[in-house]
């Protein structure tokens, strides 16, 4: 049952790190689109 419950919060927690990471990638690619949009409106 421990066993169980430790392997479930483990998981939960690498998924949480999965998606920040994903989250953090999109942000940085918006803020490089954003950057390269404003240099051409330049």
């Amino acid at each position: 049952m421990l066993k169980a419950y430790y392997f479930l919060k483990i998981t939960n927690i690498k998924l949480k790190y999965e998606h920040e990471n994903k989250r953090q990638k999109i942000n940085r690619n918006v803020t490089l689109v954003n950057k390269s949009s404003i240099i051409i409106k330049k």
